[in-house]
């Protein structure tokens, strides 16, 4: 399913997609009066409801609206006034939580029927609020290796979000449902602020002042931690939160301060891989920007960039929509502006030294960022796997040389490449996103566990999906 906001069309294509999705049935949600003619309307929510057999539609006018899959019909279950800023349906869709225009969050039955509403801007901290003891004042209490300074301290300055940030507010629903999370911006400091609420929206608990906290936020499935992102002076980072606010741990991107804005971070559905969508940052008005998505994994308490996707910057390529599939735990769904829909396959490849005799050690090769490889054994990288976006061949070999102190090893790595169309495969040129299934293999597969994050990709471009070529 996907919203076109400029021409106020909602289509319904069933997953997995079958044909071209201008043959399947759209929804005019202007003929119907729901969005304005002029293309000012603006849909902020949208949702598949597989039991009730439709799709739940949100727009910023403050219409809830239900879509019927099989009549495709249109009803209207309700109104708010004031406006929508956002919807988000909890993993198990018992719940609904509406954003409305006025900063307030009202939580709703799968029926629409109200629950509660509540005030999002609140002075109080939340139920997880650590009580003070009264051992004595701050002045006199123990602080650790930092000395009796920090009691005299003064609290970290929060500077507003920055003038990029579309101060919308952000849902993240925990995996298990329980707890719901939302950023949005203090009208008194400017600064983002993330709280979080439990489903009969009492609230638990603020984060503490994080200067430079941006817009995005994601809940790890898993339940531990909550993701964001902080523009600290010299650098772009990652953070993670706790529920109780606290910060608990971050990593940095490969960046400058002041090159890109993160639009979204996305965990899939085994809080293995987490997905940051970025774009640079508008030096011309009449350049548009480059589209990024990254794909980052953990271990040992470390963070590795396994893969680096570029959309360029043309604006059919521009990505408007990034999402992981709920059940596929490895499968990446993008839709881009110019109805451009692709989906990546993922899996886990080891590539390795046989290690057979003294002669030829068992090394590792670590892929990690796009400057270097790391291998175990002290080795030190002399190259990398850069694919031209522009091969012109179906199967291309190269070669990472690793150097050691008294050896040479050599790992070869093979990019094929192929087409899917009804005829044979013809010797087309491999553009960036083009509609080709790619496949990133290693000899000494073991099939095992691997640091190694290889992809298979599908893609639909205008005329036809995989399916039908």
């Amino acid at each position: 399913m996907c919203s076109h906001v400029p021409c106020g069309f909602v289509w319904i294509c069933p997953y997995p997609l079958s044909c071209h999705p201008y043959r399947k049935p759209k929804i005019s949600l202007i003929a119907e009066g729901f969005l304005p003619e002029d293309g000012s309307g603006c849909v902020v929510g949208l949702e598949e409801l597989p039991e009730q057999e439709c799709v739940c539609v949100a727009t910023a006018a403050g219409d809830i609206l239900l879509c019927n899959l099989s009549t495709k019909e249109v009803e209207c279950v309700g109104t708010v006034d004031s406006g929508l800023s956002t919807m988000s349906w909890s993993p198990d869709q018992e719940l609904v939580l509406l954003v409305t225009g006025q900063q307030t969050l009202i939580m709703m039955t799968r029926d629409f029927e109200p629950i509660t509403e509540k005030q999002f801007h609140q002075n109080d901290f939340g139920e997880e609020k650590l009580v003070a003891l009264g051992w004595g004042k701050k002045e006199t209490q123990f602080h650790g290796s930092e000395g009796k300074q920090a009691a005299h301290r003064k609290q970290t300055e929060v500077l507003p979000a920055s003038a990029w940030d579309d101060r919308r507010p952000r849902v993240a629903w925990r995996g298990d449902g329980q707890f719901v999370a939302v950023s949005a911006v203090c009208p008194e400091t400017g600064a983002r602020k993330i709280r979080v609420w439990n489903r009969e929206l009492v609230l638990q608990s603020t984060s503490e002042p994080v200067p430079g906290l941006e817009q995005a936020l994601a809940w790890k499935p898993s339940g531990s931690l909550m993701a964001s992102t902080q523009e600290k002076p010299n650098r772009h980072d990652v953070v993670f939160l706790e529920k109780n606010g606290l910060l608990h741990g971050e990593f940095t991107l490969p960046f400058q301060k002041g090159q890109v804005k993160i639009n979204e971070l996305l965990w899939n559905a085994d809080s293995t891989i987490l997905a940051i969508w970025l774009e640079d940052l508008k030096k011309d008005e009449n350049c548009n920007p480059n589209c990024y998505v990254q794909l980052w994994t953990t271990g040992n308490y470390h963070w590795y960039l396994k893969q680096s996707l570029h959309f360029g910057n043309l604006e059919k390529n521009r990505l408007v929509s990034l999402l992981w599939d709920p059940i596929i735990p490895y499968r990446l769904h993008i839709l881009c502006q110019g109805w451009h829909y692709l989906f990546y396959d993922w899996h886990w490849t080891t590539n390795h030294g046989m290690g057979e005799s003294s002669q030829h050690v068992a090394n590792v090769a670590v892929i990690d960022g796009g400057k270097h490889w790391e291998c175990s054994g002290a080795l030190e990288s002399e190259g990398m796997l850069q694919p031209s976006q522009d091969c012109c061949a179906a199967s291309v070999s190269t070669k990472l040389s690793v150097r050691r102190t008294m050896e040479l090893v050599e790992t070869a790595w093979f990019l094929s490449l192929f087409f899917h169309r009804q005829s044979t495969c013809h010797s087309i040129p491999a553009r960036c996103g083009a509609p080709t299934d790619v496949y990133l293999s290693a000899p000494g597969h073991t099939g095992s566990e691997s640091d190694c994050l290889s992809h298979r990709s599908q893609a639909q471009w205008g005329p036809g999906c995989p399916r039908c070529w």
